[in-house]
């Protein structure tokens, strides 16, 4: 009863994760993920963190389903709508506004114009 992944995906604690490859804003990045039947990534333990720590590419920022939400009392929020908790290791570096997106880089996450181009990763279940 072993779960699987989808082929090119890699396989974490039950979840695949995709490291997409071509430049987008986060709009663009998510839009790709759940062509895919995905999102973009939701950090839900710091074991997941830390995997993903290790799969980035060195220097290259990845972004995470996470954004920054005005009309709901200025927080961070998830893209399964749940509010992003701060924790010790895990922060979010830098200005917040209604065009704040997050990016994950080796050590930290930071908060970019949504508008910017990186690459996004990808989460879904395994099956």
């Amino acid at each position: 009863n072993k779960s699987t992944c989808p082929h090119d995906w890699q396989l974490n604690q039950g979840k695949c994760y995709r490291f997409l490859t071509s430049s987008k804003t986060w709009h663009g990045s998510q839009h790709d993920c759940v062509k895919l039947q995905a999102h973009l990534l939701v950090i839900q333990s710091s074991e997941e963190l830390e995997f993903i720590r290790m799969n980035l590419k060195l220097g290259q920022p990845g972004w995470i389903g996470l954004y920054f939400i005005t009309s709901e009392g200025n927080q961070w929020m998830w893209v399964d709508k749940q509010p992003f908790v701060e924790q010790t290791n895990f922060l979010v570096i830098g200005p917040m506004d209604n065009m704040s997106c997050a990016v994950i880089t080796g050590r930290q996450i930071y908060s970019e114009d949504c508008n910017a181009k990186f690459n996004g990763i990808c989460q879904r279940d395994a099956i």
